[in-house]
């Protein structure tokens, strides 16, 4: 039976009820078949001719059943396509297919070009389906520049960016595709059937001249008919493209039969950068000004200069808003040497040289006086060079040289660069020295635009309506910052070609842009990315076609427990897409996620260890992640099998995470607050919110959400969190929004950003990208924080609490509006056991004790802290001690602001002149003047003081305290209040190597009474104080919010039965 864009046939010699289906879907045919029965299959084969011609055949083995399956062919040229389907048999000497083909399907397929007039038409046959993949008008090619015209071996035709060549002898349908984008030259080029090759040969000439030639593999297991190639280009000029199909995978073994395609050129060309005249202040030196038109001036990273140029020594120096320019005479006439902040990266530019040459140079980089390092550049080791480029990269990132200085906390880098001559044994010589320095004020960088959305001040700002219309159609604030995420995830990037080693990155772009599709209320997102041809929709879908299952779930480990890994990322990926969007998926998509979602049936014991005998435990974010997905793929597969094996109440996975769910409430996460790690978890939580039938698990996941809520709004201000973790060591930083700070802000961003302390991001206002994607997954959920819990966030003049939690670390909190002070934490033991040992990356982790103003400050080491090396549960309302206390310089610089007394510190961070805001604080710190003491310090907010001179707040506590000391053991200090707080080093922990910082007494009754120990191990409630409240550790929660008068109440005292309340408070 024909339909509009395909074909259906009962074939009856295959099974009674076998019907085969194709149709023409965008750049694919997609064949389904079935069922089959009373037959069934070991494989299947699907063979496609064009006319005459076979274009095809494969066997599909996987991701069918043996009754039925689908099949999607890729296909880019217009005809008439035949389909068949044989069903075979595997045996030990071959296959048998005893049922034969089966009748065929014909489809007419021709891909859709891409919509929008073009003056001169578009392009047809071969070279119009290479111009629609690549984006047709939209794309990076553009319209076409006149019609085809016939050239030797083929035909062309020009664009306005590019040029497309038909070059049938490599295949009837092949076509190259060369175009500009920006400073990159592009080749692309398709389709070569009935050729196939394991290989292409790309070569390109500028201007007549060869200068390169590079092999293009093609799947490490599969021959290809298609290839794409890019290359940066530095000079402008007419470059010219030609592509070579081989067999082989060596130059020795290669054939190349088809040869060099048709030539296909484009005409390189890079705008002039004009010196802007909106700036208020311009470079006078030539030099000066040259080096900053190289960069792109004003539109360039640099922007626009910051003060006058000015003389130093050896040459002179120009500040920029995101950098330096300076010059150095002394290693060369015109030397000058730029160094810029470009997103998160540092650059540093320099030349020329002249009339110095060098074999290499040394660019070294220093932070606050401090020398972090050096590194070589070395761009050609047979070439003297007279200018050079280095990128530094931000720590964790995969591409970043290991042995680079780390260039990616918010402070000023200063930058020197030294030509070098040798490269043998031995000294090499660099008579020239060093370069002027070149200096880069690095700040924490914004890319997701929350400027227009106002800070919110409660919770129904929070979650309120905003007054912008889209389409018409009323949006929340969480929605409009959802959006905003979303958008910055699916454009312009198109979708990963693969899952394997990219499962977050594959799975979250996929989310974005079926997210930016679903909703009809933004008719103003973008439909499709910007040169990219196909809708947001089909890119998830064709995407998702590709995808196999080439790692397993879990823990990825090298030696002695070798496994590829992490593939439960995926899973949990995919378990949404299908739920949240499954209207969205093509049935062909749809029934390859279900074969993708391998993690089902009851709990299985062997996902709780890896690395066979040696019975390593998996970790716990891991193990969430596959038991919700295997969870949830139940309740899909159940849909269809009404066995027990799929039943989740019968196979014991409700009991199961019920339990589990039940000990979060109990002892907290194994990973408390890891880093990267927690975002994991929580996904996987909130999927079983969402989309488990059952509502005991979907009200447990909502309970564990609210008691991580809860602890986000006592562990947080202003949107920063700097709380103590276990898991991974190596990733704290001191910058509160970089990429590698606190995971559970980015979620929190969703639902109650922007904070106010964004307007100090650089642009202001604006969120880093890094918090795209648990923005837009938080935005996704039904989940909500509740009120109570919002108002704590928000509403900083509810904020007066102090709070500890006691889990296998420990955490303590004090709050007024003006602050948050927050404990460093403890060095607990390993999470898990390695051969009866575990990984010092996986303990807990001391974080620095710090005092947090509200709305100011990026950085912890903005702030003033205790060190970090010495495990510290040492605060009291507002009181911290520990080892050692450091005022940072931007604190006592201002005269007025504060007084110095031997060991003594006092600071004025609440009047106008010292601080600028509505909100402060005065403190009183004295430094330790050996290991034998204890430093400490004491906040006390604006409201308190009430216009006291510093000077007066100064006396008083000296009267008090002076003469005191402060030794290892029962050291009492005066507070302002008049309440005194006794602190103590406890020496004789288990842990011999460290010192343990403790509150003895608070000096605060109703806090005293609560058992509590500072150290790791200690017995007592879960949380205990002012807000987050626990009976033991049974699994009952209260979370009050005291200025609402409201309480919150967890029970899950009993795991098969969880409740929720919310109320009034005590």
């Amino acid at each position: 039976m024909p339909f509009e864009n395909g074909q259906m046939a009962h074939s009856p010699g295959q099974g009674a009820e076998m019907v085969v289906a194709a149709y023409s879907q965008d750049d694919n045919i997609i064949v389904s078949w079935g069922v089959t029965a009373p037959f069934h299959y070991d494989k299947f084969l699907v063979r496609w001719d064009r006319g005459d011609l076979n274009i095809g055949q494969v066997t599909v083995d996987s991701y069918v059943d043996r009754d039925r399956g689908f099949y999607a062919i890729p296909v880019s040229a217009k005809g008439r396509y035949r389909v068949v389907v044989e069903g075979c048999d595997g045996t030990v000497g071959g296959s048998r297919c005893r049922q034969g083909w089966t009748v065929p399907v014909f489809v007419d397929h021709e891909a859709p070009l891409p919509r929008g007039f073009c003056e001169n038409g578009v392009p047809s046959g071969a070279m119009g389906q290479r111009w629609a993949y690549v984006g047709g008008r939209e794309g990076p090619m553009g319209c076409p520049a006149g019609g085809a015209r016939e050239v030797a071996g083929g035909e062309a035709m020009s664009f306005a960016h590019g040029e497309i060549v038909h070059s049938p002898a490599q295949g009837p349908d092949m076509a190259v595709a060369v175009y500009q984008q920006g400073r990159t030259l592009h080749a692309d080029w398709g389709d070569t059937r009935p050729f196939h090759y394991d290989r292409f040969l790309v070569r390109w000439d500028l201007d007549g001249r060869n200068v390169g030639q590079t092999d293009i593999d093609a799947d490490t297991y599969a021959k290809s008919w298609s290839g794409h190639w890019s290359t940066p280009v530095g000079k402008p000029g007419r470059y010219t493209v030609i592509v070579e199909g081989c067999d082989g995978r060596t130059l020795r073994s290669s054939s190349c039969k088809q040869k060099w395609t048709v030539p296909a050129s484009v005409q390189v060309s890079f705008p002039e950068v004009v010196p802007p005249q909106d700036c208020p202040i311009r470079p006078v030196t030539k030099l000066l000004l040259d080096r900053w038109v190289m960069t792109g001036a004003k539109a360039g990273p640099l922007g626009c200069p910051t003060g006058d140029e000015r003389e130093v020594a050896d040459g002179r120096f120009m500040p920029f808003e995101h950098g330096s320019v300076v010059t150095s005479p002394r290693q060369g006439t015109n030397m000058t040497v730029a160094a810029y902040q470009r997103g998160v990266d540092v650059v540093v530019e320099w030349g020329d040289a002249y009339p110095f040459m060098y074999d290499h140079f040394l660019v070294r980089v220093s932070r606050g006086g401090r020398d972090l390092g050096q590194v070589k550049v070395d761009p050609d080791d047979d070439v003297k060079e007279r200018w050079g480029t280095r990128v530094f990269r931000p720590r964790h990132y995969e591409d970043k040289d290991e042995d680079d200085p780390i260039v990616d906390s918010v402070g000023m880098y200063s930058v020197v660069v030294e030509g070098c001559d040798g490269g043998g044994l031995g000294k090499d010589p660099c008579l020239q020295g060093w370069t002027v320095p070149a200096q880069v004020p690095y700040v924490a960088k914004g890319d997701l635009d929350f400027s227009a959305i106002p800070v919110p001040r409660t919770a129904a700002e929070a979650y309120g309506v905003s007054p912008v219309r889209r389409a018409g159609v009323e949006r929340t604030y969480l929605e409009e910052r959802v959006r905003i995420a979303a958008a910055h995830l699916a454009c312009p990037a198109p979708m990963p070609l693969e899952v394997y080693n990219n499962e977050d990155g594959f799975v979250t772009t996929a989310l974005a842009k079926l997210y930016l599709h679903h909703d009809e209320g933004f008719s103003d997102a973008p439909r499709r990315c910007e040169g990219i041809r196909f809708t947001l929709r089909t890119e998830v879908n064709n995407a998702l076609r590709l995808q196999t299952i080439k790692s397993n779930a879990g823990t990825e480990s090298g030696f002695p427990c070798k496994r590829e890994g992490e593939y439960d990322v995926a899973l949990k990926g995919y378990v949404l897409m299908y739920y949240a969007f499954e209207r969205l998926l093509d049935p062909d998509v749809r029934y390859r996620l279900l074969h993708l979602l391998n993690k089902r049936g009851p709990h299985d014991t062997d996902d709780d260890t890896i690395c066979g005998v040696l019975n390593v435990d998996e970790s716990e974010n891991h193990r969430l992640l596959i038991e919700s997905s295997r969870y949830l793929t139940n309740q899909l597969l159940a849909r269809t099998d009404s066995s027990a094996r799929y039943d989740n109440e019968r196979n014991g996975m409700n009991t199961f995470m019920l339990k589990w769910l039940q000990s979060f409430l109990r002892g907290d996460f194994i990973e408390y607050n890891a880093r990267p790690y927690q975002r994991y978890s929580l996904a996987a939580i909130q999927n079983l919110y969402d989309l488990a039938d059952d509502k005991r698990v979907r009200l447990a996941a909502q309970m564990v959400l609210d008691y991580v809520s809860a602890k986000y709004a006592v562990s947080a201000n202003d949107g920063r969190r700097d709380s103590p973790f276990r898991r991974l060591t190596t990733d704290w930083h001191p910058d509160l929004f970089h990429s590698q700070s606190d995971a559970l802000r980015d979620r929190m961003l969703a639902y109650f950003g922007p904070p106010a302390v964004l307007t100090e991001l650089d642009p202001p206002g604006f969120v880093p990208a890094s918090s795209a994607g648990e923005i837009m997954l938080a935005g996704i959920s039904g989940y909500r924080p509740p009120d109570l819990i919002a108002d704590l966030v928000v509403n900083h003049d509810h904020r007066n609490f102090f709070q500890r939690f006691s889990h296998a670390g420990i955490e303590a909190y004090s709050a007024t509006p003006d602050f948050l002070i927050t404990a460093g934490g403890a060095h607990s033991r390993p999470a898990y056991r390695v051969v009866g040992r575990g990984r010092s990356v996986d303990t807990g982790t001391v974080v620095p004790t710090t005092l947090m103003p509200t709305g100011h400050l990026v950085s912890t080491e903005q702030m003033i802290r205790i060190a970090t090396w010495l495990n510290n549960g040492c605060v009291a309302p507002g009181f911290a001690c520990g080892a050692g206390v450091v005022i940072p310089e931007s604190y006592l610089r201002t005269p007025g602001c504060s007084i110095v007394r031997g060991q003594w510190v006092f600071v004025d961070a609440a009047t106008a002149a010292c601080t600028g805001g509505d909100r402060g604080f005065y403190v009183a710190a004295r430094k330790a003047a050996s290991d034998k003491e204890i430093a400490f310090f004491e906040a006390v907010p604006k409201a308190v003081i009430a216009g006291v001179p510093l000077a007066d707040f100064a006396a008083r506590t000296l009267e008090r305290n002076e003469k005191r000391t402060f030794g290892l053991a029962g050291s009492r200090y005066a507070k302002w209040d008049g309440t005194e707080v006794v602190f103590a080093r406890d020496t004789g922990s288990a842990q011999v190597t460290w010192w343990n910082h403790s509150v003895v007494s608070t000096g605060v009754p109703s806090i005293d009474r609560v058992p509590w120990s500072a150290r790791v191990g200690g017995t007592g409630p879960l949380a205990a104080c002012t807000i987050v409240n626990s009976r033991g550790r049974t699994g009952y929660v209260t979370v009050d919010n005291p200025a609402l008068g409201t309480r919150l109440t967890l029970d899950f005292t009993r795991a098969i039965a969880p409740a929720r309340t919310e109320g009034r408070g005590p």
